[in-house]
């Protein structure tokens, strides 16, 4: 019985492949199979031009274009679905940016890692609005 999240597109930005490796079966595992990977903010704002996700899992440390810029660079962006996406923060370092400088960047959720797939598929949830879905 599909969930109502496998009809979700999600975007990984995250500089390590271990990392969107491990995210990609944690989303699996919610039944979330369509997941595109980036691996820095620039890449990511192009493939979001090309096909714009319904949720972002962003980390914030990347080079070249970290997660704040490419937050900053989305808000600003011309295409609407951009400027509107709805994003989860996810961390190693909380001090690196904390959450008060990002929540006027509108984010849905800001984790640390590592997170529990409980909690991760509980703020993908509420961030598109699925909260109490019968699993």
């Amino acid at each position: 019985m599909p969930s109502g999240l496998s009809n979700l597109k999600v975007m990984v930005v995250e500089d390590e492949a271990f990392v969107r490796e491990i995210l990609r079966r944690m989303l699996a595992s919610m039944e979330i199979h369509m997941v595109e990977e980036a691996n820095d903010g620039g890449n990511a704002l192009k493939l979001m031009e090309k096909s714009c996700p319904d949720l972002m899992i962003l980390d914030l440390v990347m080079e070249p274009v970290g997660g704040v810029e490419l937050l900053r660079r989305m808000r600003s962006h011309a295409i609407e679905a951009i400027r509107k996406l709805k994003v989860i923060i996810l961390t190693l370092n909380p001090n690196a940016v904390p959450p008060s400088e990002l929540m006027p960047l509108g984010i849905e959720a800001y984790l640390i890692k590592p997170v529990a797939p409980e909690i991760l598929r509980t703020k993908i949830e509420e961030a598109v609005g699925l909260e109490g879905v019968t699993r």
